[in-house]
């Protein structure tokens, strides 16, 4: 039998049919077959369950009026049917009386029969056992159970609903329902129990769900059926079988709570406003509304001092600038706990008395500690001036828990940018300071060398000459490496060709003694062409320091895998060169500030791995075919 028949529970109509003292039937309209019965019906036709739900009605009736028909004939009236039938029985056919009626739910239909024939001859021990069966469903200790008059009237209650209002059998018996202890306290409640009763008495079950309230005052949630007993034909009594779900409604709760608050929560810090601030203050917004309370703020802690740096709400002391020492605050106790600090109701908790509780006068109050690297920053929380009827929700603290990981992780964010903002300042003096401090005099020194040269012919001139050049390079090098790290951010990109800039590139750092070899088709990089041709001059200028002694150097360039599309859209592209290549063991420590075997300023690799991250591109080294040396650039993505 399906879980929503008549609409209640399986298990629990199913024990209510089948205590039912009647012969009856459940048929389901559709298909014409049995979907229940009472024990009485199963000991008459078949003597087991399982012989009877699932056949054919019309296979237990032979001959007569009575016909499965009558299911057709009642799904066309408005109220029961009586035909005559004979039924085939396990002690034979007998004649007997079938009174049908239908009940509906939404598109489904299912067809009560109940048949009324002589039981005179079976024993008195089957209707004992039927009656035991009754019992034991009455008293089902899961289930709060009536059995009332067809009118309302209270003719018993089960021990599990007098406990629940705590008043003895004689105290409701023989009184309207509606007007006992059970619906007594809401007018709409007992409003609705009558238009029940009138259905059930009609010969309609009836599911419903109330809100009762128990002997301590709580609120109860209890999901119950309303169900007639019929004896030939007539409603002879109603029964209710009620059960208490209210454990399901408060984690049905809970889970609508969360989603609604995730979902709210996301719509914040995806608006399109990008500042911090401007997403704190619909976080307090919408924290405050969730929680039910006036206040919401964000705290930073130092030196046992506690100042307000964001608040929402109106309170003297509550508000930005403002502070306070910790011992005095709320968040005192926050900050020495690992997990969120949660009070509904300050009084009650014995927070009376307490320095936070004379300054602040706080009612209620959750808040967590706010980390920053791991190291604390300070709090978020929400308060109020009023205590709260009942305690923080689960779901509630995990949204706080989750505001403030957001923070946290806003605030780490805030004070890397402020920490690389003042990086890159500092860089820019000191490009500033090399550029201007050290060139002037270098170009000081360069002219007072020409003129040197043009009175003496001194070999000696001719190494300050070379020293200066290296000088030149040096401070050349500082400068890249200085502002080769810095983004290149995706406005100051442009598409431009990887062969058009490689030969640009070699006529300032290739030689005459080396060769450019292009290979294969061009491709198309998306680049800041003045920083990728920084990084094929650096590549060319180590391809030539490190080449062969004898000269006949080639240096090959490449899109990766001959591709010709977009850089984005391929694996990258390669310098590669026929030199004496860079030993396995060298290869990862070649990229590091300093490093080369002499000859050079040991910057020019670091160089080439800044620009490429710059841009968001990996490099790597490996050997060539012809033994030297290959760089590879890839999209790091």
């Amino acid at each position: 039998m399906s879980d929503d028949a008549f609409g209640v529970s399986a298990a629990a109509l199913r024990e209510s049919v089948r205590a039912v003292p009647a012969t009856l039937l459940l048929v389901d309209v559709q298909s014409g077959r049995i979907v229940e019965c009472s024990d009485r019906a199963t000991e008459l036709l078949a003597g087991s369950r399982e012989a009877v739900v699932g056949t054919e009605f019309a296979d237990w009736l032979r001959g007569g009026t009575g016909d499965a028909g009558i299911v057709d004939a009642a799904v066309a009236a408005d109220g029961p049917v009586t035909r005559g039938a004979r039924l085939t029985t396990r002690d034979g056919a007998v004649d007997c009386e079938l009174e049908a009626s239908v009940a509906r739910d939404g598109d489904r239909a299912t067809c009560t029969v109940t048949v009324d024939t002589d039981l005179s001859e079976r024993s008195e021990e089957t209707e004992s056992d039927v009656a035991s069966r009754f019992e034991a469903l009455f008293e089902a200790p899961a289930s709060f159970v009536t059995l009332l008059d067809p009118d309302g009237t209270l003719r018993r209650a089960n021990e599990n609903a007098l406990a629940f209002v705590d008043v003895a059998p004689d105290a409701v018996r023989g009184r309207p329902l509606p007007e006992t202890p059970w619906w007594s306290h809401s007018a709409e409640l007992q409003s609705n129990l009558r238009d029940w009763i009138e259905a059930a008495a009609e010969g309609r079950a009836v599911r419903y769900e109330a809100e009762h309230r128990n002997a301590n005052g709580e609120t109860v949630t209890v999901d119950g059926v309303l169900q007639p007993v019929t004896r030939d034909g007539e409603v002879t009594a109603l029964l209710t079988i009620g059960r208490d779900i209210s454990r399901r409604k408060h984690l049905e709760d809970q889970l609508k709570e969360r989603e609604e608050s995730f979902r709210e929560l996301y719509n914040v810090l995806s608006a399109p406003d990008p500042s911090f601030e401007g997403k704190l203050e619909r976080v307090f917004d919408l924290g405050r509304d969730r929680l039910g309370v006036e206040l919401g703020f964000l705290t930073r802690i130092e030196d046992d001092v506690q100042e307000i740096e964001a608040a929402a709400g109106d309170h003297p002391l509550i508000s930005p600038g403002e502070s306070c020492p910790l011992s005095e605050a709320y968040c005192k106790k926050t900050v020495e706990r690992d997990e969120l600090l949660s009070v509904h109701d300050a009084p009650a908790a014995g927070w009376e008395g307490t320095p936070a509780y004379e300054t602040f006068e706080l009612g209620s109050y959750i808040g967590c500690k706010v980390l920053v690297r791991n190291e604390l920053y300070g709090t978020l929380c929400f308060a109020d001036s009023s205590p709260r009827e009942r305690s923080f929700t689960e779901a509630e603290r995990t949204f706080v828990e989750l505001l403030t990981q957001w923070v946290s992780y806003e605030l780490t964010q805030e004070q890397a940018q402020r920490e690389l903002q003042r990086q890159n300042e500092r860089l820019d003096r000191f490009a500033d300071v090399v550029s201007h401090d050290l060139r002037n005099p270098l170009q000081t020194a360069t002219g007072h060398l020409e003129l040197a040269r043009e009175r003496y012919d001194d070999d000696n001139l001719d190494t300050v000459a070379e020293m200066h050049a290296r000088m030149e390079q040096l401070i050349e090098d500082v400068l890249a490496v200085a502002q080769g790290g810095q983004e290149v951010p995706p406005a100051d990109r442009e598409d431009v060709s990887l062969f058009s800039v490689a030969q640009a590139a070699w006529e300032t750092a290739g030689d005459d003694a080396a060769a450019l070899t292009l290979d294969g088709d061009d491709a198309v990089v998306r680049c800041d062409e003045s920083r990728l041709r920084q990084l094929f001059e650096n590549l060319f200028r180590n391809a030539v320091e490190h080449g062969t002694d004898d000269g006949g150097l080639t240096v090959h360039v490449g899109a990766l895998d001959g591709d010709a599309n977009e850089f984005d859209s391929n694996p990258g592209f390669y310098v590669a060169d026929d030199g004496p290549g860079i030993p396995e063991g060298e290869r990862e420590k070649v990229f590091e500030d300093g490093f080369s075997d002499g000859g050079s300023t040991g910057l020019g690799l670091t160089i080439v791995e800044e620009v490429a991250a710059a841009h968001g591109w990996t490099v790597s080294v490996g050997g060539s075919e012809s033994g030297g040396a290959r760089f590879e650039v890839r999209d790091a993505e």
